[in-house]
């Protein structure tokens, strides 16, 4: 008996063992179901906008959102300038049911409601969704004054946007100036800001809703080629302190930590406060070890009596390695 009731005993425990890693396995699959964020993911909720059916950025989103660590599950806020018809709603409002997320649009009127829907005024319901979460505002992208009314209303006076899209216009000023604006005062440290359909950077001709689009690869004014130098700006201590990508940009090209490219579309991480501290404490002060080795190399200016003094002195430490 005693031989029977052991035997008994292992069968059970086996079966318990057995019964607890299929629900665990069940549960694993639902989570995964529930949190994971990929390619077909975003195609079967992106249907009704051009952001899958025709450029293919879920491609891209997947990996951008990961390192951002963010998944399905997350709770963050977004803003996307491009609202149209309202064809990403349904993707973003049901990839992300724990997102807070803020549309801007200039679009032609064409809801009786739109022209309203501005700060300080009782929020606008352009759209039918399950959980209506969203905000929208109608605007320029173009315009500072409602850019920053925007800002303030969503967010005071501490950038409040984990992830800013640009899917607006595509102009070059309209681009330009919504990150010249967006970047350091709407943007969270370590956040992320994504520019869609740069592809007019490389057009010779056109316009962009009133916004003159005479580019090309060249051009030293679009936006992609002002992005290439962002690579100089990040990396400028080893040539010149005081180099600026663009006066458009000026004002925010300190933030900047990374940049990335990828077909129709370009991204710039926000400065950590950490690297905005190693920046005043470190990067910003020191001369470049290598600096005779780099023709006019540059050290930050400072002011003596009243007067900016300039470094550009040759240094003899030719006896450095890298």
């Amino acid at each position: 008996m005693e031989r029977n009731g052991s035997s008994l005993h292992q069968t059970m425990m086996m079966v318990i063992f057995l019964l607890n890693t299929l629900l665990h396995c069940i549960h694993a699959v639902h989570h995964d179901s529930t949190h994971q964020l990929n390619y077909d993911i975003m195609e079967k909720l992106g249907k009704l906008t051009d952001k899958t059916f025709t450029h293919y950025y879920h491609r891209f989103y997947p990996n951008l959102f990961a390192q951002q660590n963010i998944n399905r599950s997350s709770s963050f806020k977004m803003l996307e300038i491009g609202f149209g018809q309202g064809g990403s709603v349904p993707l973003w409002e049901n990839l992300f049911p724990n997102a807070n997320i803020t549309w801007i649009d200039y679009s032609p009127v064409d809801h009786p409601n739109r022209a309203t829907c501005v700060p300080n005024q009782p929020a606008c319901v352009l759209y039918q969704t399950e959980q209506e979460r969203s905000r929208f505002y109608h605007g320029s992208q173009s315009n500072v004054t409602f850019l920053q009314s925007v800002v303030q209303e969503q967010c005071g006076d501490v950038p409040c946007f984990d992830i800013i899209i640009d899917d607006g216009g595509h102009g070059y000023v309209q681009q330009l100036t919504s990150f010249h604006t967006l970047f350091s005062s709407a943007l969270v440290h370590n956040g992320l800001y994504i520019i869609e359909d740069i592809e007019t950077s490389w057009w010779t001709y056109g316009e962009q809703y009133n916004d003159l689009t005479y580019g090309g690869r060249n051009a030293p004014h679009t936006p992609v080629n002002v992005w290439k130098r962002f690579a100089d700006v990040i990396n400028h201590e080893f040539f010149d302190h005081e180099y600026v990508a663009d006066v458009r940009t000026k004002e925010v090209e300190r933030f900047i930590s990374s940049i990335s490219f990828h077909q129709n579309m370009m991204t710039a991480t926000k400065k950590t406060k950490f690297e905005m501290e190693l920046d005043v404490n470190v990067f910003n002060n020191r001369k470049y070890r290598f600096r005779n080795r780099v023709e006019g190399w540059r050290a930050k200016s400072v002011k003596e009596d009243g007067k900016v003094k300039e470094d550009k002195e040759d240094y003899n430490n030719q006896g450095q390695s890298v």
